[in-house]
């Protein structure tokens, strides 16, 4: 896993189903929408497939609180009969900045990016706390080995799941139409890594390695002149074409590896793992065979169509494989 930026117990969000009927909101809070950005009613119920809410109930969302409050003491119930498992928290953007904060500062549970997982495979140690940044809708923090930035904003949709294997996790996804298409299909140079999480980051040169999808781009970052010089004779040239030894050699520097994603990035530091695919004795780690692969397995292959998971948190016991890939 990339990140093991701890969640204290108390952080962790309820299992919908363990929960009383529907969140409490203080009077005076604001009560934010169900809405999971990806609308679409269904024939015989009159229920969005997305959210659960009437026509009406959505039509007439910014009127009552009363209303609101209702539905989503009903919401449960109605995911249920529709057979929704993933559903938006009933979180404000201030709730969502809380949690992950609360996350970087307490104990149990990791992040992890929503695709390339398997590429950073480091992790936080128990007795270490990372540095902890930003406030307000910006927030990172940093470990020896890793580091994670997130921008909040309107865009973020914190999931989670009604079923047994994923309790407890929360996605913070987007939807695809907020996503500008970014990532090349070869080797580009981006020049100066401006948004470095890591101290002297931002003097080093970015290159994309283009293995993305349009939502997330994979690169490595460096300040060694002769790794520079290899990158920058390889612009233009495919990844995946690469002889393995030519992969080998730029990895073998140790690069920075940065995940960018619509809402902000995680880096990893220290050795890269250089064997890949084409080993000749045995089948390789999962990790050393990513380096070959035709674009980004995603985390979380199981989201509704149009989501973009970005960052993940799962609590302590919760696994996933990481399996999956999405067109």
């Amino acid at each position: 896993m990339l990140a093991a930026l701890h969640l204290s117990p108390a952080m962790r969000p309820p299992n919908p189903r363990d929960a009383a009927p529907g969140p409490a909101f203080p009077v005076l809070a604001p009560i934010p929408s169900p809405c999971v950005g990806l609308c679409r009613i269904d024939a015989s119920s009159g229920l969005c497939r997305g959210c659960a809410r009437t026509g009406a109930e959505i039509g007439g969302w910014a009127g009552s609180p009363d209303l609101r409050r209702r539905v989503w003491a009903e919401l449960p119930a109605r995911r249920a009969a529709l057979g929704l498992t993933v559903h938006r928290l009933a979180w404000t953007l201030a709730d969502i900045g809380a949690f992950v904060e609360g996350t970087f500062e307490s104990e149990g549970g990791h992040w992890t990016p929503g695709a390339f997982a398997d590429l950073m495979a480091y992790r936080v140690e128990g007795n270490e706390r990372p540095t902890v940044a930003g406030g307000g809708t910006r927030l990172h923090a940093r470990g020896r080995h890793v580091a994670m930035l997130i921008h909040l904003d309107d865009r973020v949709r914190a999931l989670t799941f009604d079923d047994d294997a994923s309790f407890g996790t929360v996605v913070m996804a987007v939807t695809s139409d907020h996503v500008v298409s970014r990532t090349a299909d070869a080797i580009r140079p981006l020049g100066r890594d401006l948004e470095a999480i890591s101290t002297g980051g931002s003097s080093e040169m970015l290159y994309d390695l283009g293995l993305g999808a349009p939502a997330v781009s994979l690169a490595l970052r460096t300040g060694d002149p002769r790794t520079i010089a290899i990158l920058d004779r390889l612009a233009g040239r495919r990844w995946l074409d690469l002889p393995a030894s030519m992969r080998e050699a730029v990895l073998g520097s140790s690069p920075s590896r940065v995940l960018r994603h619509p809402l902000g990035r995680f880096e990893a530091y220290g050795p890269c793992p250089v064997a890949d695919d084409v080993a000749s004795a045995g089948s390789p780690p999962p990790e050393h065979n990513a380096w070959a692969s035709a674009g980004p397995r995603w985390t979380f292959p199981d989201l509704p169509e149009g989501y973009v998971p970005c960052a993940i948190h799962t609590p302590s016991g919760v696994e996933r494989d990481g399996a999956g890939t999405r067109p």
